[in-house]
């Protein structure tokens, strides 16, 4: 296995256009899973790899969102890991916990004052952290009506782990303006008028764009092009070279 302080410190690893830039990473991520294999990450750039296949398949059931979001919940926060107090060079965000953020607490707050939530994520409980994170990034971009595409879950469960992770990591307009120009790309725009702007809202259009696009055997294609789209969204960020661990975990969510 390579030594990962050699393969962080190789300049092309942080070089987007260098013909070795994706295999790098690949073993970057590689070696990351293998140092961290049974064990419960906390450190930013190390994370616990969780199966992408373990969500539930029966759409019928009516505990189906239920424990649809708590298998998708599940893996997230390993890859978030608990606190985390970091320079504002390294994350801006500066506390985190379990996935949510200063920032992000406070919009939350702000949103939803009669919550009375803590301004502080550490005072969170777990049960808040999971109530803030599902009603902003799968309850309100409808993963569940995604998730109940016929077939979706058990052919791509990393696409539904995808999303999630990408929509709590980045929001849930990104996540979903980023599926849909992969649509789009794949030639299944989901807009009215071409000309319009993608708007990240995951709606009827959206869903059934998606739909489409799956019985025609394009959602890795899609899957994959959403991975692209973090990745370069990832190294447009000012701290990018703080966070090692950004591009591993999103290939970790790659299909093959």
């Amino acid at each position: 296995m390579a030594d990962l302080k050699k393969l962080l410190a190789d300049p092309r690893y942080w070089d987007g256009d260098h013909p070795d830039h994706a295999s790098l990473v690949r073993q970057v991520s590689e070696e990351f899973e293998a140092q961290q294999e049974g064990h419960q990450a906390v450190h930013q750039t190390g994370r616990t790899k969780a199966p992408a296949g373990d969500l539930p398949t029966d759409i019928a059931a009516p505990d189906y969102d239920d424990r649809l979001f708590e298998s998708v919940l599940r893996r997230f926060q390993r890859e978030e890991g608990g606190i985390a107090i970091r320079p504002p060079k390294a994350d801006k965000n500066r506390i985190t916990n379990k996935g949510v953020s200063e920032n992000f607490l406070a919009s939350y707050n702000k949103k939803y004052p009669s919550e009375k939530l803590p301004s502080d994520p550490r005072d969170l409980s777990d049960s808040e952290i999971a109530r803030m994170l599902r009603k902003e990034f799968f309850d309100r971009p409808q993963l569940p009506k995604m998730a109940r595409i016929p077939g979706l879950v058990e052919a791509a469960p990393a696409f539904v782990h995808q999303f999630f992770d990408a929509a709590a990591q980045h929001g849930d307009i990104d996540a979903g303006r980023w599926m849909q120009e992969a649509l789009a790309k794949e030639g299944f725009d989901p807009r009215d008028d071409s000309k319009k702007p993608f708007d990240g809202i995951v709606g009827s259009r959206t869903r059934r764009a998606l739909e489409e696009a799956f019985k025609a055997g394009k959602i890795t294609a899609i899957n994959n092009d959403m991975v692209d789209r973090r990745i370069e969204h990832f190294k447009r960020q000012p701290e990018f070279s703080e966070n090692p661990g950004w591009l591993p975990r999103a290939e970790r969510l790659r299909m093959k």
